[in-house]
């Protein structure tokens, strides 16, 4: 979590009450939803667990913070198997770690791979280097002192030296961070070829980190099959970084001489630190020094890591550059993508005035240019400037920085090179109207988990509705769709709420396969972390499509025998004035419902259904499952590759033109994952 293990050293007293007051180890937190909506533990006793994603075949992984993925055979399985033990590569300290976890869309067929991003316990041996950048062996990690035979809690002498002297600078150790492939064995229980020493398919490496935290951040694939990555610019969280601490990234500085002898960064003209968010527009400035991956999105080949034609600095022919879609981020932690409409949203942590929620168009031309570190937040409609680096240029008494400067003064001339946030929110204040986590003094925050509602699951109120998180302060928001179908900002209110603070929930949010969402509890009763479900007890939307769908067929039903009825009514009332003689009776047109003599078990893992039916020598049949429409069909109808959860098959007697002549006869049935 961002800042997480900082921010909550900051609360170190109110964090040992808190959990003072929690039951037994495993229980749920006490939590406040609104009416008929149950948070549910799903699994508990974890080791810091960062993630949970899904897979197509109903699998569930679970990352934990010190490398190891876990996988669950669906989400009604208590016991997890070790999927991959990745704590070896991966540096476990404070805000870094295992982050970011992504499973391929179409794991179940025939590309069986997990995506995982984490914090390298490993330097860059030349951050200025060309592609393929110089990195130093994978032999020679971990970089820093690491606890055998596990391989967890890894350590920072300089932060600890660093915080024992009140020191601020170089406190952190500097390490890297990696996206790599694994594949899973052909039962999905562990990677290849052990669970105990995965095969790392290394797509990319980079991030330079010289602090504790803006590490990497999240995965996740796109509708057209391309990966997306976020990560950090690896600065300091505490201070205003422009490359002074230090320098160990080697960003691109200049040096003042301030007293004989005696040298330091020069400000107006530095380019490090915070400012490598800004690297590929710094760059061109800098000819010899690439673009970075640091604070930035990234859409990528899955298979290659390279860049993908469309990107927006594709034709630069620069490797780093023609992966990015979007830059100025300072802590890209989390995303979704609203598939719909074509849509990132991105929980860009902020500093020391706003968290951020930034909006990305997907396929887009132009780059997407968040603003950090000249921009944080949002004032009036328009990006505020941060204060912090803007300098004297806004009255404060400590020198501008020239990028920054320019950034300014471009907007002031009309052409803005930076977006406003889609959403912000301040630190002193109240994220959503009426905050349940807000009490009315700064606190520590940190914008952390999002994702949409797209299931059937819930109210018909939330069909679409974007949810996101403060792990901090201990709350899910809630924004409902507007008209346009977007997420609407004048909607956001509080939807969960802690009563038992700082147990930092939702650091990811997750929908799972039957329509809820899923969120991780990173830290809680006795120092562990859970995974969670939201669960609605009241009428779904999917209820309201079912009963709708009843009360249209006994509608359509209805009106078809009041105009049988009607047509007899009339006929008899000419016969008995005589006006003609009695009709020859008409053939028999109804018939009953069809019998269904071969059909599946009422809960079953096949994910093929087979339907035996017919009747009284009736051969024409209308047949439809789920909600489509019905078709035409044919004694027996197979349907495959249904997806877990629950279905409906329907089918009644029809007339060469299509015309019902029965009522249907209906089979429900429920597909569950493999146990």
């Amino acid at each position: 979590m961002p800042r997480l293990y900082a921010r909550a050293a900051a609360l170190a007293a109110v964090l040992a009450a808190a959990v003072a007051l929690i039951a037994a180890p495993g229980a749920s937190a006490a939590v406040t939803l609104p009416e008929k909506f149950e948070d549910q533990t799903v699994w508990s006793g974890l080791s810091d667990p960062m993630l949970v994603k899904f897979a197509p075949d109903g699998e569930v992984f679970v990352g934990e913070k010190g490398g190891r993925i876990l996988v669950y055979e669906n989400v009604n399985d208590p016991t997890p198997a070790l999927f991959a033990d990745l704590a070896k590569p991966v540096y476990d300290y404070e805000d870094h770690g295992l982050i970011g976890l992504a499973i391929d869309p179409l794991f179940d067929l025939g590309r069986p791979y997990v995506y995982a991003l984490y914090t390298f316990n490993h330097k860059l041996a030349d951050p200025g280097a060309q592609e393929p950048q110089g990195f130093e062996p994978r032999t020679q990690t971990p970089a820093w002192p690491s606890a055998e035979p596990n391989f967890e809690h890894d350590k920072c002498e300089n932060s600890e030296k660093a915080k024992e002297e009140h020191k601020i600078e170089n406190p952190g150790c500097e390490v890297s961070g990696v996206l790599v492939k694994l594949k899973a064995d052909p039962a999905g229980t562990h990677a290849e070829p052990s669970a105990a020493e995965p095969e790392e398919d290394v797509l990319l490496e980079g991030w330079c980190q010289q602090a504790t935290t803006h590490s990497i951040g999240d995965l996740g694939f796109g509708p057209e099959g391309d990966l997306y990555v976020s990560g950090g610019e690896g600065a300091m969280y505490s201070e205003a970084d422009y490359g002074q601490f230090g320098n160990p990234c080697e960003d691109p500085v200049q040096y003042e001489e301030y007293e004989p002898g005696k040298f330091q960064v020069e400000r107006l003209t530095a380019l490090g630190g915070s400012l490598r968010s800004q690297s590929v527009l710094r760059d061109h400035l800098l000819p010899d020094h690439p673009t970075l991956l640091s604070g930035a999105i990234l859409r990528i080949n899955p298979d290659t890591g390279e860049g993908v034609p469309g990107n927006p600095y594709y034709a630069s022919g620069e490797k780093n550059a023609q992966r990015i879609v979007g830059f100025g981020f300072r802590q890209p932690w989390r995303f979704s993508i609203d598939n719909r409409l074509g849509e990132l949203y991105v929980s860009n942590v902020g500093n020391g005035s706003y968290e951020e929620i930034e909006r990305l168009t997907l396929g887009s031309s132009t780059p997407y240019n968040g603003g950090w570190p000249c921009y944080e937040g949002s004032e009036n409609g328009k990006p505020a400037k941060n204060y912090a680096y803007a300098g004297e240029s806004a009255g404060q008494p400590y020198p501008s920085i020239q990028y920054c400067i320019d950034q300014y003064a471009a907007e002031e001339g009309g052409n803005p090179e930076t977006e406003t946030p889609f959403y912000a929110y301040p630190h002193n204040g109240p994220a959503v109207p009426g905050d349940r986590c807000y009490h009315g003094a700064p606190l520590a925050t940190d914008v952390s988990g999002n994702v949409f509602n797209e299931g059937t699951a819930y109210a018909k109120s939330y069909r679409h509705a974007f949810f996101f998180s403060d792990a901090i302060r201990g709350c899910i928001y809630v924004m409902q769709s507007g008209a346009d179908g977007k997420p609407e900002p004048a909607t956001a209110t509080t939807f969960l709420s802690d009563t038992e603070p700082y147990v930092f929930p939702a650091v990811d949010m997750e929908q799972g396969p039957e329509g809820n969402v899923f969120y991780v509890q990173l830290s809680g009763p006795g120092g562990q972390g859970s995974v969670h479900r939201i669960v609605y007890t009241g009428t779904s939307e999917g209820d309201e499509i079912e009963q709708g769908e009843k009360e249209q067929r006994e509608r359509k039903e209805r009106e078809e025998r009041e105009a049988r009825e009607r047509k007899e009514r009339e006929e008899r009332e000419q016969r008995e004035k005589g006006s003609n003689p009695e009709p020859p009776k008409p053939p028999v047109t109804t018939y009953n419902p069809p019998q269904i003599k071969q059909r599946p078990s009422k809960s079953t893992t096949k994910r093929v259904a087979k339907f035996v039916f017919g009747g009284t020598g009736e051969t024409r049949f209308r047949c439809k499952l789920d909600g489509k429409g019905f078709t035409s069909c044919k004694s027996p109808k197979t349907y495959k590759h249904l997806k877990p959860g629950k279905h409906s098959f329907r089918v009644y007697v029809a007339d060469a033109g299509g015309k019902r002549l029965s009522a249907n006869r209906v089979f429900t049935w429920k597909i569950v994952a493999k146990s």
